[in-house]
């Protein structure tokens, strides 16, 4: 960063780099800007095909590195608000971006803080975890699973069959029930995936789910909506398909 106290300025530590991709000419006076967040140990370069793949549909792609690599979820939750108030207020391409129109992407941890990022800033437009892994909450002292019992924005959960990490079961599926009836979500479990496909060039079903979430709620596009609501049908790569969209 060229101007690390402004970062700070906003309530964050300094992150160790990012990667900032945007899309050819749009013909848009500005952009909407997401945020992506890496994994526990990873860095913002185990996820430049995705934010090439935000860019490509566009959107302004921000991959943000974490000060440290095994910061927790709740860490990260802090640094990627303050990464979205910089890139939007602060940066040099400020004015190229909406601050109205930020959506969040996070792997593995960077899910887990992506959500609760979400949770904590209801004007997010949309928030994306893959493979999320996050810790029950801690102000409820018999919560088992993470849970986002305040959550407002539009949520896509997507999980691998086979996670041996973030199972299923104890992870991303808990985190869906739990968002509220009342807000948009949607919940992928796709077949034969590990943990690790979070991670580098995504598969074609992640890259569509991706793309369909993002263009319908961080780019108020309705045409997307057929893609999300109702739930796709299971078969081919989907082994576990939800979604809710009461607001259409």
């Amino acid at each position: 960063l060229k101007e690390p106290a402004k970062f700070q300025a906003v309530g964050a530590r300094i992150p160790k780099g990012v990667l900032l991709y945007g899309p050819p000419g749009t013909g848009k006076p500005v952009l909407g800007a997401v945020v992506i967040t890496p994994g526990f140990t990873n860095t913002n370069a185990d996820e430049k095909e995705l934010g090439e793949l935000v860019a490509s549909q566009g959107f302004v792609a921000f991959v943000i590195d974490t000060l440290d690599p095994a910061d927790l979820p709740d860490q990260r939750a802090t640094e990627i608000l303050a990464a979205a108030d910089y890139l939007t207020g602060q940066s040099a391409v400020r004015s190229e971006v909406s601050a109205k129109d930020v959506g969040l992407i996070g792997y593995s941890f960077g899910g887990g803080g992506t959500m609760q990022a979400a949770q904590s800033r209801p004007s997010i437009k949309a928030a994306i975890g893959l493979m999320p892994f996050d810790f029950p909450p801690a102000s409820d002292p018999n919560a088992q699973y993470p849970a986002y019992p305040a959550m407002k924005t539009p949520t896509l959960v997507i999980t691998g069959q086979k996670d041996d990490v973030a199972e299923p079961a104890y992870f991303g599926k808990p985190a869906y029930d739990s968002i509220p009836a009342g807000t948009p979500k949607q919940y992928l479990e796709l077949k034969g995936l590990d943990h690790y496909a979070g991670e580098h060039a995504p598969v074609a079903a992640i890259r569509n789910a991706v793309t369909a979430f993002l263009k319908r709620y961080l780019d108020g596009n309705s045409a997307y909506a057929k893609f999300i609501c109702p739930a796709p049908k299971v078969g081919g790569p989907i082994s576990v398909s939800l979604s809710s969209c009461p607001k259409g």
